[in-house]
């Protein structure tokens, strides 16, 4: 053995006669032999790939194997000896038995084939996967499939029925062209064909209605018989039982629709309370929420007719249109806000915010921005344009009005103090408008005149008419103008003054002056020739 003083720092040797343990010791090179015996325990800087020979014991981290052959595995737990496996034949696989491990070949006997599992089935047509799916079918070449436990368990003759899901298409039987995807979707269809369920409880209880579609959790929950309807959303169309025809896209939109039929919704809880109304169209967050028996109603825009119950024909156009409305019928508004107050029936809308603020009145006509009858209770007017319009024009001819001798009795002629004695009385003016709408107090006080002019600076800002109340306390005595509209006050904080109603007036007075004329030129004429 070589001199170890000259390897080993500090001294303390190591002799092939005696053992002795070195313990935190450094070894330096030039390699070692092998030691007759001794453990050495946490040494450093032993070279261990050249000049050591000798097997290293488990203990210590070696394998406790002389030697290894090449692909085999090592097995062991760190204190007891080795085992060495062999791979053996390709395709085997380790395999325990508790204690000690073998290379052996996967045992026999597992599922090659749907068939070969406990819960599949395969006819070569249809497949089945899952506890009774396609339990009794009829084996014929139906291309089936079923995934789920007792998916299309009744099927016996229905075909290309696709069902997904735990007792999906779990009634159906002769059914076919059906597809259901969702727990317990169309789960008791029987015969019916041609639907889509996806969703789970998608269609749920029907029975044999034909050619519906449904997606969306609950969507078309309680339909039985109902047929060609589609419904998209999570409860849209849930308690349709027999109702046909209904389209409808949205979360609860049409949702408590039992027998109504031909119904359209689109758009957040759209249509969602209506039961037997037919023919309506619903499309927006909110559109004819809360119709319930209403029929062939229209609605287009944020909560349009939003209010409405049972009333009937009525078109809103614009969010918020007919917002109110409730049980009238035959309205129509074109235009975000038009009508939004009215209750009243036959109504016409045609602006934004136009006849915003009818709220009884019937039978009214309103077009151009916020135009606005004299109140909200009038019926029977017509209003073009709101207060800023300052003019009304008909390039090639004139509004008329009924004036056929055949539709008219009682005819009389007008008294002589309708003709001069009432234009005589009147008070032609100019003047501002100085309007207290323009007032934060409704106080006019004058200060505000500018802005009529600016809207009309080619006159000056100066207008020419009448004061309404002057003309209503002229014919007030005459009882044949008493009917005339001439002086409206259905809307007390407006009185509204109708010129053209004069017009008869006028020309009774120029009758009257013509006889007069015709008498002076007589009387002229003898006093000439005298």
């Amino acid at each position: 053995m070589a001199n170890l003083s000259d390897i080993i720092t500090p001294t303390n040797i190591v002799t092939a006669e005696s053992t002795t343990t070195m313990t935190n010791k450094t070894l330096v090179a030039p390699a070692l032999g092998t030691p007759a015996s001794g453990v050495m325990t946490s040494v450093t800087g032993l070279p261990l790939t050249t000049g050591v020979t000798g097997t290293l014991p488990v203990a210590n981290g070696g394998t406790g194997a002389t030697a290894l052959t090449a692909n085999n595995v090592v097995l062991g737990n760190g204190t007891s000896a080795v085992q060495v496996v062999a791979p053996s034949t390709s395709g085997n696989v380790l395999t325990s038995n508790g204690t000690t491990w073998a290379s052996s070949a996967p045992a026999a006997g597992g599922a090659t084939s749907i068939n070969g599992l406990s819960d599949g089935t395969n006819d070569g047509s249809s497949v089945g996967l899952g506890t009774n799916a396609l339990a009794n079918d009829d084996g014929t070449t139906n291309k089936s499939t079923a995934l789920g436990t007792s998916s299309l368990t009744a099927n016996t003759s229905g075909y290309r029925n696709t069902a997904i899901g735990f007792e999906s298409l779990l009634s159906n039987t002769t059914g076919s062209n059906n597809t259901a995807s969702g727990y317990k979707a169309l789960s008791l269809n029987t015969t019916s064909s041609y639907n889509t369920a996806v969703g789970g409880f998608a269609l749920r209880a029907q029975t044999t209605g034909n050619r519906n579609t449904a997606s969306g959790y609950q969507s078309m929950f309680a339909n039985t018989t109902g047929a060609n309807n589609t419904a998209y959303g999570m409860n849209a169309l849930r308690l349709n039982t027999t109702g046909n025809n209904n389209t409808t896209t949205g979360i609860y939109s049409l949702q408590e629709n039992t027998t109504g039929g031909k119904n359209t919704a689109m758009g957040y809880k759209a249509l969602t309370v209506n039961t037997t109304g037919n023919a309506n169209t619903a499309s927006g967050y909110h559109a004819l929420l809360s119709n319930t028996t209403g029929l062939t109603n229209e609605a287009y825009g944020f909560e349009a007719l939003r209010g409405n119950t049972t009333g009937a024909q009525n078109v809103g156009f614009g969010h918020n249109t007919l917002y109110t409305n409730t049980t009238s019928n035959y309205n129509s508004a074109f235009g975000a806000q038009a009508l939004k107050n009215s209750t009243g029936t036959k109504n016409t809308g045609l602006g934004n915010a136009c006849l915003f603020t009818n709220s009884t009145g019937t039978n009214n006509t309103g077009s151009g921005y916020g135009a606005n009858g004299s109140s909200g209770t009038v019926s029977n007017q017509i209003t073009l344009g709101d207060a800023n319009i300052g003019s009304l024009r008909c390039e090639q001819t004139s509004i008329s009005g009924l004036s056929d001798r055949r539709d008219k009795t009682n005819i009389t002629n007008l008294p002589e103090s309708a003709g001069l004695g009432i234009i005589n009385a009147l008070r032609p003016v100019t003047f501002n408008w100085d309007r207290r709408e323009w007032y934060d107090n409704n106080t006019p006080d004058g200060s505000k005149i500018m802005l009529d002019w600016r809207r009309w600076k080619a006159h000056s800002g100066l207008r020419y008419g009448f004061i309404a109340q002057e003309v209503q306390a002229t014919i007030a005595g005459e009882k044949c103008m008493s009917d005339s509209n001439i002086v409206s006050d259905e809307n007390l904080d407006r009185l509204e003054f109708a010129p053209q109603h004069l017009l008869t007036n006028a020309i009774k007075a120029i009758q009257q002056l013509s006889t007069e004329n015709e008498a002076l030129k007589v009387r002229l004429t003898a006093l000439e020739n005298a």
